[in-house]
């Protein structure tokens, strides 16, 4: 069995990489990469917290093996990545078999693939040298690593986002955290729309007065 760099903490780089936010929970970490397989790291990052916020343990995730209402909450919340109902299962079929243990390699857990399996090496245990991910991000950490002697640049570490408020008891039953989550996904969708549209004006505006003083 490969053995974890001692005393690891991966440095902070200027990618920003959400691995970075979420390495020191082993779980977190490979779910988020479930989340991030094969969709654009803002899309995942709109739905990541809410998730944990919903789900924030993987007793709580694998609680919702043969729950059909909570299992739908989850698809319904993962909707905005794409695959939903396919990410909704492996969600919870993997954070099963985590608690149960007995696995020496993330890809012994189902829907764990090569990507959340090198974020894991890499992030949770410090075996990055050596290591040639497929992924493109992981590639540019690791060159970041190699580039600074595995210390990085001392650069400070962008902490995760404050919890979302769900607007729910923290012990209101799953199905209904997730629709809670759902909702508040929603409204923050809604809320950046609205803000582009009123960074379009304002850009729209001041081309306006830019073309009326040159005239």
């Amino acid at each position: 069995p490969r053995r974890a760099t001692p005393g690891w903490h991966p440095p902070p780089s200027p990618l920003g990489l959400l691995e970075e936010q979420l390495y020191a929970c082993p779980w977190r970490l490979l779910a988020g990469c479930i989340l991030l397989n094969k969709t654009a790291a803002i899309q995942a990052r709109a739905v990541v917290w809410h998730m944990f916020a919903a789900l924030p343990s993987p007793e709580a995730a694998a609680g919702l093996e043969g729950d059909e209402a909570g299992t739908a909450g989850l698809a319904a919340l993962l909707r905005p990545l794409g695959l939903h109902n396919t990410r909704a299962r492996a969600l919870v079929a993997f954070s099963k078999a985590f608690l149960a243990g007995g696995w020496t390699d993330p890809t012994d857990l189902p829907g764990v693939g090569p990507y959340a399996a090198d974020a894991y090496w890499i992030f949770c245990r410090g075996l990055w040298r050596g290591l040639e991910p497929a992924d493109r991000e992981l590639r540019a950490y690791c060159a970041f690593l190699a580039a600074t002697g595995g210390q990085g640049a001392a650069l400070a570490r962008d902490p995760p986002p404050p919890v979302p408020d769900l607007g729910v008891p923290e012990d209101a039953p799953v199905a209904l955290r997730l629709e809670a989550a759902v909702r508040c996904i929603q409204a923050d969708a809604l809320a950046r729309k609205a803000a582009k549209r009123e960074a379009a004006a304002a850009r729209r505006m001041a081309a306006a007065e830019e073309r009326a003083a040159a005239r």
